[in-house]
């Protein structure tokens, strides 16, 4: 009676140990499936896309925020090829910097132009890392700065007039202050 009386008692014990591993085990997968979710919420209203690339080159994560920046589907663009949205001369530079990135170490930012689905020529800002954990997986955000773009060219623009303009004035005072000072000397002498 005593023996079965302990086996009992162990028999509870162990009981209770599994149950409090179930217990634990439930709340675990109940904070990875809240955490889940929220990463999915940020990775589904980025205005940045997001993307993670293979040591070997193949996409493994693009944000949905793609559709809006370039018009492809994320289906459609985690179909397409590396470069098939850029010039080579833009995508051999981007290899360059992705080539000197060091795990860990600071991101590269880049410019360069983008042809969109539709065909339209746009301006993305990417910037480059390879994360730190020894996987070798690149990080890239990108995001339009094609109204930046735009106001960095009339900017540019308007400051080549405004030193045109200053070179004329220039001109013209340097024209009047000649055609003023002989007439006086006239005089004077």
């Amino acid at each position: 009676k005593i023996r079965l009386e302990e086996m009992h008692a162990d028999l509870k014990a162990s009981l209770d140990a599994k149950q409090g591993a179930v217990e634990e085990a439930e709340a675990a997968v109940a904070k990875y499936r809240e955490v889940d979710r929220l990463y999915r919420l940020l990775g589904d209203n980025l205005t940045d896309h997001v993307a993670l690339w293979s040591p070997q080159g193949e996409r493994l994560y693009s944000s949905p925020s793609i559709e809006r920046i370039s018009g492809y589907t994320l289906d459609e663009f985690m179909a397409l090829p590396p470069q098939a949205m850029v010039s080579d001369a833009d995508f051999k530079r981007v290899q360059g910097i992705i080539r000197k990135l060091q795990p860990g170490g600071e991101p590269v930012s880049a410019d360069y132009q983008s042809l969109r689905k539709d065909g339209a020529v746009i301006w993305l800002e990417s910037t480059y890392s390879l994360l730190g954990d020894g996987s070798g997986i690149l990080l890239v955000t990108s995001r339009d700065i094609t109204e930046r773009k735009r106001l960095e060219l009339d900017i540019a623009k308007a400051l080549e007039m405004a030193e045109a303009a200053s070179a004329a004035k220039s001109d013209f005072l340097a024209n009047m202050s000649h055609e003023l000072r002989t007439p006086l000397t006239a005089i004077i002498g």
